[in-house]
């Protein structure tokens, strides 16, 4: 197992548009309604961050030591599933693998959302993945309970649930 963990995090907002560029009365090659890409301009850059944690106990959970890298996912019931955190942990991972259980593809969304495990309501989504997307939460706080609640595209009703992707990393 793991005596450390080395993470990373990059973003680059980026804005599209077309621009017409008319060159009517010349030979060059004619630029109208051609599609551009750039950074946008009011953050100017690629923002991003790491880090280290070390010191950890070296335990895993969603990855147990008989999956050899395959994920034991955490599967939704009535597209709804929860992570409870009853321990300190060095590290969260969570994926949307966009998988139903029943092995096909899954083109929706995941929800999670958090409250307290002693008690109290779910607030907001922190954040809603894609098919693909993931979120990484170093050193989240013991007592938290995750919901993850899948939604929109292909999905169905009553048991057509999805896998969500962890990992715990103590």
């Amino acid at each position: 197992m793991a005596n450390r963990v080395e993470y990373a995090v990059s973003t680059t907002a980026i804005k599209s548009t077309t621009y017409g560029v008319d060159y009517a009365a010349s030979d060059v090659t004619d630029l109208s309604s051609q599609a551009h890409d750039y950074i946008e301009p009011n953050i100017g850059k690629t923002l991003g961050g790491s880090g280290s944690i070390s010191g950890i106990a070296a335990t895993v959970i969603g990855y147990g030591g008989t999956t050899d890298g395959s994920p034991d996912y955490l599967s939704t019931s009535s597209q709804v599933g929860e992570l409870a955190l009853s321990a300190a942990h060095d590290m969260l991972f969570i994926k949307n693998p966009g998988i139903k259980t029943d092995g096909t593809e899954f083109t929706g969304t995941i929800a999670v959302t958090m409250k307290t495990t002693s008690g109290g309501a779910y607030q907001l989504a922190i954040a809603t993945l894609s098919k693909g997307m993931a979120i990484v939460l170093p050193s989240p706080a013991n007592g938290i309970t995750f919901k993850f609640t899948a939604a929109g595209g292909n999905i169905g009703s009553g048991d057509d649930d999805v896998k969500v992707e962890y990992a715990l990393i103590t």
